[in-house]
């Protein structure tokens, strides 16, 4: 599965489908699989997990606050933003 995210707009989605194209079809998994996420850790989202809750406010295309903290180099507000995003179960 391929796909993009917020900002992403028709160019970029036909430059992914053009790439693509000719790739093969990966086998179906049994319905035994897991699901398997990747991003700064391995996420595991297995039948015993009701509710993920994703943190969108590290999203430079998301949300501007953020955005404007990583252009101006404050490292330490945009943990901050992480890590209270963290704290609320992202």
């Amino acid at each position: 599965m391929i796909g993009g995210c917020c900002g992403t707009n028709h160019h970029f989605i036909k430059e992914l489908a053009d790439t693509v194209k000719h790739a093969p079809i990966r086998p179906k998994l049994d319905s035994n699989h897991i699901t398997r996420l990747s991003g700064m850790e391995e996420f595991l989202f297995t039948p015993n997990i009701n509710f993920v809750n994703i943190g969108e406010r590290c999203n430079l295309a998301g949300s501007l606050a953020f955005k404007k903290l990583i252009k101006a180099e404050d490292w330490e507000k945009a943990a901050e933003i992480a890590k209270q995003q963290v704290l609320d179960g992202a």
